[in-house]
């Protein structure tokens, strides 16, 4: 009776002992399961395009950009830098969602925030991992909508400024093309057209009659002995006398000057009146020349002026139409809340907690044991 009584403890003492090693592993996995959280993991996309469509012709805003992945690793710093960040905090995406935002923003996002831009891709990949998957959210929704502001807002100002600089210089070009405009103006007033061509080629015939009457009367005059100063000394031409005193009048009749029964005295009285007249004429026409060239010159810039200013419009056109289509920046997607953890250490850490904790009660237990058996031993 005695030893089933002894045995019967004995067993009860091992069921104690072994419930004692499920309480505490149990207990240590609870405690330290406690103690550690899983961590979510929101996302967003953001898509930079390296061309776009012409929208009237190829521009510097559509055509594909250069040293394209230089430029995504910029923009890639671009939305991990200080200035976004202190955006990003003041986004009402915050108050929307619920959700503070942290403390230490810049240790939070600098920890936390990661932006991977891949070699050769249009996509800016945003993450943000956080124990509580809406602040995660949270985050990459504020740093993508601060991000997008801050590079539309560079878009703008530079279209504001590049079509500012193509407003100077078209209201440059109209100024020229009034200027020239109120010279052709004035040449219009002095001729009645701006077509020259008829008057200098009136002016050129009036040349070659006055040289070819010249060229008869100094003919005649060759002819007269140098002693005759007497009507008949000079052998007769053909012709009639009339505008023996030459002059300005009757400048076409003097083609065939009338040199018959003129005294020599006479016929070099008309060599002067008629080189005087030639030289006159000569003057006339070569000013009427240099008017015509520099009037077709004046045209010639007018023309030019005017394709640049209709390119300017037109250039000014498809940037304002550009910039109602939008740029190169479009937002794939803003941060969701994720619906499983990226990673639980919860798991892990309780289960090295549970036999962590059976192991040392266990321990402990043996420790007790052996104790009293030495107790007793020495006791005896």
């Amino acid at each position: 009776m005695r030893i089933g009584t002894k045995l019967l403890r004995s067993k009860w003492r091992y069921f104690w002992a072994l419930l004692l090693v499920l309480l505490a592993g149990a207990g240590s996995s609870a405690i330290v399961g406690r103690l550690f959280h899983p961590v979510y993991r929101s996302e967003g996309l953001v898509r930079i395009a390296y061309s776009l469509p012409e929208v009237l012709q190829e521009t510097d805003q559509n055509r594909p950009l250069l040293m394209f992945d230089t430029f995504m690793q910029s923009q890639r710093l671009l939305m991990t830098s200080r200035r976004v960040i202190d955006m990003a905090v003041q986004d009402p995406i915050w108050n929307t969602m619920g959700r503070r935002v942290p403390l230490e923003p810049d240790h939070y996002f600098a920890e936390n925030l990661k932006v991977d831009a891949s070699h050769g891709s249009e996509y800016l990949a945003v993450s943000v991992t956080d124990p509580d998957p809406a602040t995660a959210a949270a985050a990459v929704t504020s740093v993508v909508n601060s991000y997008a502001e801050l590079y539309n807002d560079q878009e703008k100002a530079l279209e504001r400024d590049r079509i500012g600089v193509l407003d100077d210089k078209q209201k440059s070009i109209q100024a020229q093309i009034d200027q020239a405009n109120q010279l052709l103006r004035e040449r219009l007033k002095e001729y009645g057209t701006t077509d020259l061509g008829p008057f200098y080629e009136a002016a050129a015939a009036r040349v070659t009659k006055l040289e070819s009457a010249l060229s008869e009367i100094r003919t005649a005059i060759a002819t007269v002995p140098a002693d005759a100063d007497s009507p008949q000394a000079a052998k007769p031409s053909g012709v009639s006398p009339a505008n023996s005193a030459g002059g300005t009048q009757g400048r076409e009749e003097l083609s065939a000057p009338q040199v018959a029964g003129k005294s020599l005295k006479d016929l070099r009285v008309n060599e002067q009146n008629l080189a005087d007249l030639l030289d006159k004429t000569k003057k006339e026409m070569i000013a009427i020349g240099i008017k015509a060239v520099d009037l077709h010159r004046q045209e010639r810039e007018l023309e030019l002026l005017r394709d640049q200013q209709q390119q300017l419009s037109k250039r000014i056109a498809v940037l304002r139409i550009e910039g109602q289509l939008g740029g190169r920046l479009s937002i794939i997607s803003t941060g969701e809340i994720a619906l499983s953890p990226v990673h639980d250490p919860r798991i892990l850490m309780a289960a090295i907690a549970g036999a962590g904790g059976a192991g040392l009660s266990m321990a402990l237990i043996l420790a007790w044991r052996f104790a009293r058996r030495h107790h007793s031993e020495t006791s005896q």
